[in-house]
């Protein structure tokens, strides 16, 4: 049983560790771990002496695999070498580039922040170099043939994403082990957030797709230090890839360029919309506005109600407009459609709005004071002949020589704005749909 008063040590850590115990006493060592350790196949050493008679010792050991000390040893030996620094380039003769590969595997998509102008993405690396300071024979290592080492006491590529939205990070974290085989071959595998800036082109909103670049090169190096190059995966989807709600990755492609003699990665991902919420809160309380805007020419030209239901209908197109500039994003570089259309209908229920209160008023004119002229009467029989086309019903003046009214005036000018604004909400409505839902 261990107890505060007989347990020597006790030590976590990702490095083994060395103890040196006194050979008269008898110890017990007791370890836990966990799965991921014992994957990897942990090793453990330990060595006890027990004297048995005087002059006499009988050592006896236990050994599964490499002693830990050993490992613990070559790792110190390497890393805290007098001519190695993980701040250099590990390679022996300067006059070559170091040979270096990446991948990228895409596992999900975040968000893409329209207001921004950001996209956040989560991806795994996968990097391989040659260190030729990180070398040894494994005859000589007690068969130590690989270990782990944490990334920060090895010299790593400065690898960053060239357009971040909010500065250069550091990649990777303390409590990442980079894989280093006896020949040098050093394996780094981090996974990353990256916040970078995408260029939004908004002209077919809600039905627009984007392409969003990751563009990745090294930092403070060129091409005569690291010949970085594109591993044979390259850069790819993750089979586990997790579908963003609101944005659907239709391709992604990927190239290599040099850029100021540096090789830069670039990894483009073309996202389409899914504009399921933007026709639901956006399009549909817009087109509705519009067509009820229309039926205010409906009601009788001497009703009062009229105004009303045309000032009502504006002012929710007003606040249609509202709500759809806090949804809509500040940083496009073109004007959206949809914008377009509804400042249309705005502009449109302010001209009904005008002409209600116009009707109106001529509805409310005295026949005895100034009755309508010779060719608002005319007009006014020429829409009635008109509406009895329409309607399949003749109508017909019981006295033709009797003025025409005002009222009939104001009944005629609304049925011609009636059917003039109906057909142009049709047709802009139809070129508005024919043109963003074409181009999707």
């Amino acid at each position: 049983k261990c107890t505060t008063s007989n347990v020597l040590y006790t030590y976590c850590s990702k490095r083994p560790k060395k103890y040196e115990l006194s050979t008269s006493q008898y110890y017990l060592i007791r370890h836990h771990t966990d799965y991921n350790i014992v994957k990897e196949g942990f090793q453990i050493s330990y060595y006890y002496t027990t004297s048995v008679t005087a002059g006499t010792t009988t050592t006896t050991t236990t050994t599964v695999g490499p002693p830990v000390s050993r490992v613990a040893q070559l790792m110190d030996e390497l890393t805290n070498s007098t001519f190695y620094n993980n701040e250099n380039v590990p390679m022996k003769d300067l006059k070559y580039a170091s040979p270096a590969t990446v991948s990228f595997e895409l596992t999900s998509i975040i968000d893409l922040n329209e207001k921004k102008g950001k996209l956040i993405s989560v991806g795994k690396f996968t990097m391989q170099w040659l260190d030729e300071l990180l070398v040894w024979e494994p005859a000589k290592k007690f068969n130590i043939t690989y270990m782990y080492i944490p990334q920060d006491d090895v010299w790593k590529p400065s690898l960053v994403l060239a357009n971040a939205y909010s500065g250069v990070q550091k990649m990777g974290a303390s409590f990442v082990n980079v894989h280093v085989t006896h020949n040098g071959t050093v394996t780094w595998k981090p996974k990353r957030v990256l916040q970078s800036s995408c260029k939004l082109d908004l002209t077919y909103y809600p039905y627009d797709e984007h392409v969003c670049q990751l563009k990745f090169q090294l930092w403070a190096m060129d091409n005569s230090n690291i010949n970085f190059t594109l591993a044979s995966k390259g850069f790819y989807v993750s089979s586990d890839y997790s579908e963003n709600s609101r944005w659907t990755l239709i391709s992604s492609t990927y190239l290599q360029e040099i850029f100021s003699d540096r090789n830069m990665f670039t990894f483009n991902l073309r996202l389409r919309r899914n504009a399921g919420f933007q026709l639901y809160f956006l399009m549909f309380p817009m087109i509705s506005l519009a067509s009820l805007n229309v039926f205010a020419f409906v009601l009788p030209p001497e009703s009062e109600e009229k105004a009303r239901l045309s000032i009502v209908i504006f002012c929710g197109f007003l606040l249609n407009n509202v709500i759809q500039n806090k949804e809509m994003p500040k940083y496009s570089t073109e004007l959206s459609l949809m914008s377009l259309y509804s400042l249309i209908l705005l502009l449109n229920s302010f001209f009904i709005l005008l002409l209600s209160l116009i009707v109106l008023r001529i509805a409310h004119f005295s026949d005895k004071l100034s009755p309508p002229s010779q060719c608002l009467c005319k007009f006014a029989r020429a829409v009635s002949g008109l509406r009895s086309l329409l309607t399949f019903y003749c109508i017909r003046d019981k006295n033709p020589s009797q003025h025409v009214q005002w009222k009939q005036v104001a009944s005629a000018i609304e049925f011609v704005f009636f059917w003039t604004f109906l057909i142009y909400y049709v047709i802009i409505t139809a070129c508005f749909n024919a043109r963003i839902v074409g181009k999707s």
